[in-house]
């Protein structure tokens, strides 16, 4: 699932996974660099949640995120 994203859906990305993992800080999100497995990596490290639970929350944030920005 390599998949990077805009900066401003990044930021958008991280505070939606903040809500959804309280005992996430932002410094443990802004470890990953821009790219979504990394990110997934540094969650499931944190949280020691299912990876798999963790990449289906990331593609709903994600196309959460993506219906905001349709034009």
């Amino acid at each position: 699932m390599v998949r990077s994203i805009n900066q401003n859906k990044w930021h958008e990305l991280k505070f939606e996974l903040r809500d959804k993992f309280p005992h996430i800080n932002l410094d443990d999100l802004n470890q990953a660099d821009s790219a979504v497995d990394s990110l997934i990596r540094q969650i499931s490290e944190r949280s020691h949640s299912d990876q798999g639970e963790i990449v289906h929350l990331v593609r709903k944030a994600i196309e959460y995120i993506d219906s905001k920005h349709v034009i």
